[in-house]
């Protein structure tokens, strides 16, 4: 993400760039800001580093906001809560400086704190130069497991505000009037072979700064001729590379399969043993029973015939004989329940 970083920023820098990302936010690509109504301003937020952070002045209206810019080349979940993040971050700072400036005042007869200027709007926009449509959360409702509709309705919830161009019509991303709209439309087409081959064809010689063809060479992974600054990417290169990918994604697909094979056969072993342990287990359970009732008829059957060789109505010969043990056996239960003889 390191080289990924470093060639969006250098690029979204650009006053122009990012009056053409915010007019595609907010204005559905009409021009209403301009390179020149950019201002840049510190991106770092108690600790934390945006992307990049612009104050922006909208023509006409007078308005003044501060802007953010998240570029993200990978999904995340957690954007809405990053995106929401700094934005707190930059109010508490706007907060601060009012405070520090007595532009925050306390009416005790009214017992309230009043604000003599208000905040400047914080916006922050999350732009996906992801291979794939976005796949992450966009409002911190999704984060939640909320499900009960009265907690719904009533959740403050943060929507960031993301542009995808997967998502986008390539009428709208044709409205940019910089580089921004091929790297738009590459990210789009990406993994579309005829499209790609249409657009790389209608890319043939156009110009591109070195800026732009960084990017489109760590962003969207096509060879780029920065001594021609141009696109040369051809179709066998795309295919080439499209290639390689599905190769990587099977190959990690089989090592997975492999993994949950491997998991399902050493649950069955272990599932295997246990049964057996537990048959094992039974059996000498069972046996252990037997033995014990065997024991206890054999105990009852000595005590009451050694109880009639005490009485002399039998002898201890045909005692043991009776019993059928032999006389060692007698004797020794005999012994067993009455230590004395």
């Amino acid at each position: 993400m390191g080289k990924f970083d470093q060639a969006a920023k250098a690029f979204f820098k650009d006053p122009q760039v990012y009056a053409d990302v915010f007019n595609l936010a907010y204005y559905h690509g009409e021009p209403i800001v301009s390179g020149k109504d950019i201002i840049e301003l510190d991106p770092s937020e108690a600790g934390k580093q945006r992307d990049l952070l612009r104050k922006v002045k909208i023509a006409g209206s007078g308005q003044q906001i501060i802007s953010g810019l998240e570029l993200q080349c990978y999904h995340d979940d957690t954007m809405p809560y990053r995106s929401s993040h700094y934005d707190i971050r930059r109010y508490e700072k706007q907060l601060r400086n009012m405070s520090k400036n007595d532009q925050i005042t306390y009416d005790e007869k009214d017992k309230h704190k009043i604000l003599c200027t208000k905040t400047e709007p914080v916006l922050t926009m999350v732009l996906s130069l992801c291979h794939e449509k976005w796949k992450g959360t966009v409002s911190l409702k999704d984060m939640t497991d909320l499900k009960d509709e009265n907690l719904i309705r009533a959740f403050p919830d943060y929507k960031m505000h993301l542009l995808d161009p997967h998502t986008m019509e390539d009428e709208l991303i044709e409205k940019c009037r910089t580089e921004l709209k091929y790297i738009l439309l590459l990210v789009k087409y990406r993994n579309n072979v005829k499209k790609f081959k249409e657009l790389t064809n209608k890319m043939k010689g156009v110009k591109l700064s070195r800026e732009a063809l960084e990017v489109i060479d760590k962003v969207v992974g096509v060879r780029v001729n920065k001594k021609k600054e141009e696109v040369t990417c051809n179709m066998y290169e795309a295919q080439e590379m499209w290639l390689e990918e599905e190769k990587a994604k099977l190959r990690k697909q089989h090592e997975k399969e492999i993994a949950k094979e491997r998991k399902a056969k050493e649950k069955a072993q272990k599932e295997m043993k246990e049964a057996k342990e537990a048959k094992e287990n039974a059996l000498k359970q069972t046996k252990e029973v037997k033995e014990k009732a065997k024991q206890e008829k054999d105990y009852s059957l000595v005590q009451t015939l050694y109880q009639l060789v005490t009485d002399h109505v039998l002898s201890k010969s045909e005692a043991i004989r009776r019993s059928g043990m032999s006389s060692y056996k007698f004797m020794k239960i005999v012994r067993q329940m009455n230590p004395g003889v």
